[in-house]
């Protein structure tokens, strides 16, 4: 009996302490999966190949560590988000592995359905629908995009971690794909939404931006400040010119082609009473003087070093660069956000009244 007694303690123990090493393990496991999810690999001022070969092997070792948690703990607690984070990294070796890109593809999609199907209203869940989203968009697939992003939104909206993290950007790229279907009041619903719930994400600022931005258009604004040359500029002293206010910062990739662009129009118009002052939203003064050499830029122009916290700029809800704010000659804004081809017919419209 007493034999019996400590055979049974024994099994007992090995249960209930292999089931707690088990349990440490897979911990242990996921979280060197989530370190890895969360590195970042340099890239500024390094060559390109070294860059590529040091983010080929992070990506790898991620997969790695999926696989060897999804064999070693096939019903761990954590698996869905093993998977999700195996199917991201898969998708990424699109770009750095293009001879093998459709079947990577393949495998981080096939990946993302599968968490969708075995983790409906998880994080994981989330994480993949938003995979699924991008899949969509690269094919051009709008209808899909949409459907994802709607169920990603009704159930994950309230979510304290996903809702900033992943329904913010759903909720932008709604907006976007109702706003070029010519679907106004699905698209402006979505903006204010995003604006509303999550102010502090990146793409709930622009939503703030792009709704205050709209105010602007049919008022007349109040602008005046002091150029880089000391000269102080005043909006009413425009008032009889066509103006337009472009807002710029170097690190834009391209802001070069706007300048161009504004530059060409300027020189077209200039005589007929088309004026352009600038705001740099760079930090730096030597990155905003180079790019001011390298485009050949003469406008006046304000640069107070705090970026998107440039004082101008956060009054009149500027999120994104390069952006203008279009003026006509009575002092009225009355165009915003436009660049390329849109905004030189704009100008050349204002000019010709």
């Amino acid at each position: 009996m007493i034999q019996m007694r400590i055979m049974a303690i024994a099994t007992v123990c090995v249960l209930v302490f292999g089931a707690v090493v088990w349990s440490v393990d897979a911990d242990e496991l996921f979280e060197e999966i989530k370190e890895l999810a969360t590195r970042r690999v340099k890239k500024s001022g390094r060559d390109i190949k070294d860059f590529r070969a040091d983010m080929t092997k992070m990506l790898y070792a991620r997969i790695a560590k999926a696989k060897e948690y999804r064999r070693r703990f096939p019903a761990g607690v954590h698996l869905a988000d093993v998977i999700a984070d195996q199917a991201q990294a898969s998708y990424y070796f699109i770009s750095f592995e293009r001879d093998k890109r459709d079947e990577w593809r393949k495998k981080a999609f096939d990946l993302a359905v599968k968490v969708i199907k075995m983790a409906p209203g998880t994080e994981a869940n989330a994480e993949a629908r938003m995979l699924l989203m991008q899949f969509y968009k690269d094919g051009k697939d709008d209808k899909k995009v949409i459907e994802h992003g709607e169920i990603l939104v009704k159930q994950f909206k309230n979510h304290f971690d996903v809702g900033p993290r992943l329904v913010s950007r759903a909720l932008y790229a709604l907006w976007q794909l109702y706003e070029r279907e010519g679907k106004k009041e699905k698209a402006d619903a979505h903006l204010q939404t995003l604006a509303k719930m999550f102010p502090d994400t990146l793409h709930g600022r622009r939503a703030v931006g792009i709704l205050a931005m709209r105010k602007l258009k049919g008022t007349a604004i109040e602008l005046r400040f002091k150029t880089t040359s000391g000269r102080i500029i005043d909006i009413t002293d425009y008032k009889g010119k066509v103006l337009v206010i472009l807002f710029w910062s170097s690190i834009s990739k391209v802001g070069g082609r706007t300048v161009a662009s504004l530059q060409r129009t300027e020189r077209l118009l200039g005589a007929r009473g088309l004026e352009v002052i600038a705001v740099s939203l760079d930090v730096k003064k030597n990155d905003m003087e180079l790019f001011i050499d390298k485009h050949a830029m003469r406008w006046p122009l304000h640069f107070d070093g705090k970026g998107w916290k440039n004082g101008i700029a956060v009054r009149f809800g500027v999120t994104r660069v390069p952006l203008t704010i279009i003026v006509d000659r009575k002092g009225i804004v009355r165009e915003t956000g436009l660049t390329g081809r849109k905004m030189t017919a704009a100008i050349r419209r204002l000019v010709d009244e």
